[in-house]
Protein backbone atom coordinates (compact mmCIF):
# COMPACT_ATOMS: atom_id res chain seq x y z
CA UNK A 1 0.00 0.00 0.00
CA UNK A 2 1.66 3.53 -1.02
CA UNK A 3 2.26 5.74 2.26
CA UNK A 4 -0.36 8.34 2.68
CA UNK A 5 0.67 11.61 1.82
CA UNK A 6 1.39 13.84 4.70
CA UNK A 7 -0.70 16.94 5.88
CA UNK A 8 2.03 19.51 4.61
CA UNK A 9 2.29 18.08 1.69
CA UNK A 10 -1.48 18.17 0.51
CA UNK A 11 -1.72 21.74 2.01
CA UNK A 12 0.90 22.86 -0.30
CA UNK A 13 -0.12 20.87 -3.25
CA UNK A 14 -3.50 22.37 -3.22
CA UNK A 15 -1.78 25.67 -2.45
CA UNK A 16 -0.80 25.85 -6.12
CA UNK A 17 -4.20 25.16 -7.50
CA UNK A 18 -6.74 27.44 -8.61
CA UNK A 19 -9.77 28.82 -6.63
CA UNK A 20 -12.71 27.44 -6.53
CA UNK A 21 -11.52 23.61 -6.70
CA UNK A 22 -13.60 21.81 -8.84
CA UNK A 23 -15.06 18.51 -8.08
CA UNK A 24 -17.14 15.47 -9.32
CA UNK A 25 -18.62 12.90 -6.99
CA UNK A 26 -20.85 10.00 -8.69
CA UNK A 27 -23.52 8.51 -6.35
CA UNK A 28 -23.13 4.84 -7.80
CA UNK A 29 -26.06 2.39 -7.53
CA UNK A 30 -26.84 -1.08 -8.24
CA UNK A 31 -29.64 -2.73 -9.02
CA UNK A 32 -30.68 -3.25 -5.30
CA UNK A 33 -30.66 0.38 -4.48
CA UNK A 34 -27.55 0.46 -2.63
CA UNK A 35 -24.74 2.62 -2.68
CA UNK A 36 -20.72 2.53 -3.62
CA UNK A 37 -18.47 3.08 -0.93
CA UNK A 38 -14.92 3.16 -0.88
CA UNK A 39 -11.69 3.34 1.14
CA UNK A 40 -8.56 4.78 -0.47
CA UNK A 41 -4.97 4.28 0.08
CA UNK A 42 -4.55 8.29 0.77
CA UNK A 43 -7.16 8.96 3.43
CA UNK A 44 -8.24 7.63 6.49
CA UNK A 45 -12.15 8.83 5.89
CA UNK A 46 -14.43 6.34 3.72
CA UNK A 47 -15.28 8.12 0.22
CA UNK A 48 -17.83 8.44 -2.94
CA UNK A 49 -15.96 7.55 -6.37
CA UNK A 50 -14.75 11.02 -8.12
CA UNK A 51 -11.85 13.31 -7.54
CA UNK A 52 -11.13 16.62 -8.81
CA UNK A 53 -11.97 18.01 -11.65
CA UNK A 54 -8.16 18.49 -13.87
CA UNK A 55 -7.09 21.17 -16.73
CA UNK A 56 -10.12 21.70 -19.05
CA UNK A 57 -12.26 18.95 -18.34
CA UNK A 58 -15.85 19.53 -17.19
CA UNK A 59 -17.18 17.80 -14.20
CA UNK A 60 -18.50 15.23 -16.56
CA UNK A 61 -15.52 14.38 -17.92
CA UNK A 62 -13.64 14.44 -14.79
CA UNK A 63 -15.74 12.33 -13.16
CA UNK A 64 -15.87 9.70 -16.30
CA UNK A 65 -12.17 9.39 -16.11
CA UNK A 66 -11.65 9.26 -12.28
CA UNK A 67 -14.12 6.36 -12.61
CA UNK A 68 -11.97 4.18 -15.45
CA UNK A 69 -8.97 5.20 -13.24
CA UNK A 70 -10.44 4.12 -10.15
CA UNK A 71 -12.48 1.23 -10.64
CA UNK A 72 -12.27 0.13 -14.19
CA UNK A 73 -15.55 1.48 -14.95
CA UNK A 74 -15.99 2.53 -18.36
CA UNK A 75 -20.31 3.93 -17.78
CA UNK A 76 -22.06 6.75 -18.57
CA UNK A 77 -22.20 9.82 -16.06
CA UNK A 78 -25.98 10.56 -15.28
CA UNK A 79 -27.79 13.35 -14.57
CA UNK A 80 -26.93 16.31 -11.99
CA UNK A 81 -28.54 15.57 -8.78
CA UNK A 82 -26.53 18.46 -6.59
CA UNK A 83 -23.96 21.30 -6.30
CA UNK A 84 -22.01 21.67 -2.73
CA UNK A 85 -20.38 24.73 -2.30
CA UNK A 86 -17.99 24.47 0.66
CA UNK A 87 -15.85 28.21 1.98
CA UNK A 88 -12.39 27.60 2.19
CA UNK A 89 -11.17 24.87 4.99
CA UNK A 90 -7.67 23.78 5.81
CA UNK A 91 -6.17 23.19 2.35
CA UNK A 92 -7.08 27.56 1.69
CA UNK A 93 -9.30 26.58 -1.03
CA UNK A 94 -12.69 27.23 -1.88
CA UNK A 95 -14.41 23.75 -3.09
CA UNK A 96 -17.55 23.48 -6.05
CA UNK A 97 -18.26 19.74 -6.11
CA UNK A 98 -20.75 18.65 -8.56
CA UNK A 99 -22.89 15.05 -7.53
CA UNK A 100 -23.82 13.09 -10.63
CA UNK A 101 -25.72 9.62 -10.66
CA UNK A 102 -24.26 6.67 -12.04
CA UNK A 103 -26.32 3.63 -12.66
CA UNK A 104 -27.90 1.99 -11.63
CA UNK A 105 -24.93 -0.91 -12.59
CA UNK A 106 -25.88 -4.31 -13.54
CA UNK A 107 -25.01 -7.12 -11.24
CA UNK A 108 -22.34 -7.77 -14.27
CA UNK A 109 -20.85 -4.17 -14.22
CA UNK A 110 -20.54 -4.38 -10.77
CA UNK A 111 -19.15 -7.47 -10.52
CA UNK A 112 -16.31 -6.17 -12.92
CA UNK A 113 -15.32 -3.15 -10.50
CA UNK A 114 -11.53 -3.14 -10.07
CA UNK A 115 -8.70 -0.74 -8.74
CA UNK A 116 -6.25 -0.27 -11.53
CA UNK A 117 -4.29 2.64 -10.16
CA UNK A 118 -4.05 1.35 -6.60
CA UNK A 119 -5.91 4.83 -5.18
CA UNK A 120 -8.89 2.24 -4.19
CA UNK A 121 -8.21 -0.59 -1.99
CA UNK A 122 -11.62 -1.55 -1.31
CA UNK A 123 -15.43 -1.42 -2.58
CA UNK A 124 -18.28 -2.21 -1.03
CA UNK A 125 -22.45 -2.14 -1.23
CA UNK A 126 -24.26 -0.22 1.39
CA UNK A 127 -27.57 0.38 1.64
CA UNK A 128 -28.26 4.37 1.83
CA UNK A 129 -28.88 4.62 5.32
CA UNK A 130 -25.77 2.44 5.77
CA UNK A 131 -23.44 4.66 3.82
CA UNK A 132 -24.85 7.90 5.50
CA UNK A 133 -23.71 6.51 8.62
CA UNK A 134 -19.76 5.47 8.10
CA UNK A 135 -18.84 8.51 5.43
CA UNK A 136 -17.74 11.77 7.15
CA UNK A 137 -19.61 14.59 8.35
CA UNK A 138 -18.57 16.82 4.51
CA UNK A 139 -19.69 14.02 2.16
CA UNK A 140 -23.20 12.24 4.21
CA UNK A 141 -25.08 15.19 3.35
CA UNK A 142 -24.64 15.43 -0.17
CA UNK A 143 -25.45 11.68 -0.59
CA UNK A 144 -28.86 12.43 1.43
CA UNK A 145 -29.54 15.82 -0.54
CA UNK A 146 -28.54 13.96 -4.23
CA UNK A 147 -30.43 10.99 -2.88
CA UNK A 148 -33.69 13.08 -2.38
CA UNK A 149 -33.31 14.76 -5.57
CA UNK A 150 -33.12 11.59 -7.09
CA UNK A 151 -36.09 10.42 -6.20
CA UNK A 152 -38.12 13.56 -6.16
CA UNK A 153 -36.76 14.29 -9.81
CA UNK A 154 -35.03 17.28 -8.93
CA UNK A 155 -32.38 18.90 -8.06
CA UNK A 156 -30.09 20.12 -4.69
CA UNK A 157 -28.39 22.99 -3.93
CA UNK A 158 -25.93 23.25 -0.76
CA UNK A 159 -23.60 25.30 0.82
CA UNK A 160 -20.97 23.66 3.00
CA UNK A 161 -23.56 20.63 3.44
CA UNK A 162 -26.26 22.71 3.63
CA UNK A 163 -29.78 22.66 1.78
CA UNK A 164 -30.43 26.08 0.86
CA UNK A 165 -33.78 28.15 1.18
CA UNK A 166 -35.35 27.60 -2.74
CA UNK A 167 -33.28 24.24 -3.32
CA UNK A 168 -36.13 21.93 -4.95
CA UNK A 169 -34.32 19.30 -2.85
CA UNK A 170 -32.97 18.06 0.23
CA UNK A 171 -34.22 20.80 1.92
CA UNK A 172 -36.23 19.21 5.48
CA UNK A 173 -39.87 19.19 5.14
CA UNK A 174 -39.83 20.89 8.92
CA UNK A 175 -37.39 23.99 7.80
CA UNK A 176 -39.27 24.16 4.76
CA UNK A 177 -42.34 24.83 6.73
CA UNK A 178 -40.62 27.32 9.20
CA UNK A 179 -39.68 29.28 6.27
CA UNK A 180 -43.02 29.30 4.34
CA UNK A 181 -44.80 30.29 7.42
CA UNK A 182 -42.10 33.31 8.50
CA UNK A 183 -42.86 35.09 5.05
CA UNK A 184 -38.82 34.75 4.76
CA UNK A 185 -39.15 32.92 0.71
CA UNK A 186 -39.68 35.03 -2.21
CA UNK A 187 -42.44 33.76 -4.56
CA UNK A 188 -39.60 32.11 -6.43
CA UNK A 189 -38.31 30.44 -3.72
CA UNK A 190 -41.62 29.57 -2.50
CA UNK A 191 -42.74 27.74 -5.59
CA UNK A 192 -39.62 25.83 -5.88
CA UNK A 193 -39.85 24.67 -2.11
CA UNK A 194 -43.12 23.02 -2.43
CA UNK A 195 -43.54 19.14 -2.52
CA UNK A 196 -43.92 18.46 -6.35
CA UNK A 197 -46.85 15.74 -7.53
CA UNK A 198 -46.53 13.55 -10.99
CA UNK A 199 -50.46 14.34 -12.32
CA UNK A 200 -52.16 11.76 -14.33
CA UNK A 201 -55.47 11.18 -16.41
CA UNK A 202 -57.33 8.02 -17.79
CA UNK A 203 -60.42 7.70 -19.57
CA UNK A 204 -63.06 5.50 -18.82
CA UNK A 205 -64.74 3.91 -21.83
CA UNK A 206 -67.70 1.70 -21.73
CA UNK A 207 -69.10 -0.43 -24.22
CA UNK A 208 -72.87 -0.84 -24.54
CA UNK A 209 -72.74 -3.94 -22.68
CA UNK A 210 -71.45 -1.91 -19.97
CA UNK A 211 -67.94 -3.61 -20.27
CA UNK A 212 -65.11 -1.22 -19.75
CA UNK A 213 -62.18 -0.84 -22.17
CA UNK A 214 -58.58 -1.61 -20.73
CA UNK A 215 -54.89 -1.23 -22.20
CA UNK A 216 -52.17 -2.95 -21.86
CA UNK A 217 -48.77 -1.09 -21.97
CA UNK A 218 -45.66 -2.27 -24.55
CA UNK A 219 -43.53 -0.60 -21.13
CA UNK A 220 -43.84 -2.35 -17.56
CA UNK A 221 -44.83 -5.26 -16.05
CA UNK A 222 -46.63 -7.43 -18.66
CA UNK A 223 -49.37 -8.71 -16.26
CA UNK A 224 -50.52 -5.13 -15.80
CA UNK A 225 -53.60 -3.64 -17.57
CA UNK A 226 -54.56 -0.37 -17.29
CA UNK A 227 -57.52 2.60 -18.17
CA UNK A 228 -56.44 4.28 -21.90
CA UNK A 229 -54.26 7.46 -20.62
CA UNK A 230 -51.00 8.77 -19.06
CA UNK A 231 -48.82 11.51 -17.89
CA UNK A 232 -49.71 15.31 -17.92
CA UNK A 233 -47.31 17.73 -19.37
CA UNK A 234 -47.90 20.16 -16.69
CA UNK A 235 -44.42 21.78 -17.36
CA UNK A 236 -45.93 22.98 -20.92
CA UNK A 237 -49.07 23.95 -19.56
CA UNK A 238 -51.03 20.98 -20.36
CA UNK A 239 -54.43 20.32 -18.72
CA UNK A 240 -55.96 16.89 -17.38
CA UNK A 241 -58.31 17.11 -19.99
CA UNK A 242 -56.21 17.97 -22.77
CA UNK A 243 -53.65 15.16 -21.87
CA UNK A 244 -56.51 12.58 -21.39
CA UNK A 245 -57.17 13.52 -25.47
CA UNK A 246 -53.64 13.33 -26.37
CA UNK A 247 -53.16 10.31 -24.77
CA UNK A 248 -56.18 8.16 -25.98
CA UNK A 249 -55.10 9.22 -29.66
CA UNK A 250 -51.67 8.65 -29.24
CA UNK A 251 -52.18 4.85 -27.61
CA UNK A 252 -55.36 4.35 -29.68
CA UNK A 253 -55.89 6.37 -32.17
CA UNK A 254 -59.45 8.15 -31.53
CA UNK A 255 -59.56 11.99 -31.68
CA UNK A 256 -62.15 12.90 -28.65
CA UNK A 257 -63.06 16.34 -29.03
CA UNK A 258 -65.21 16.06 -25.84
CA UNK A 259 -63.27 12.56 -23.87
CA UNK A 260 -65.21 12.08 -20.58
CA UNK A 261 -62.47 12.21 -18.09
CA UNK A 262 -61.84 13.31 -14.47
CA UNK A 263 -58.97 15.27 -13.20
Amino acid sequence: MPDRPSPDAVRAYYATQPAPLVAATGIVLDTRGRVLVLTTSYKPDLELPGGTVEDTETPEEGLARELREELGLGVPVGRLLAVDSRPPGPLGRSLIVHVHLIGPLSPEQAAAISFPDGEITEACWLRPDEADAVLPARIAPRLRAALAALHTGSFAHLVDGVPQPGSPAGLDPARRAALEHAGTLDAASHRANRPKALTAASVLFTGADGRVLLVRPAYGRADRWHLPGGGIDSDLGETPRAAARREVHEELGLDLARAACSP
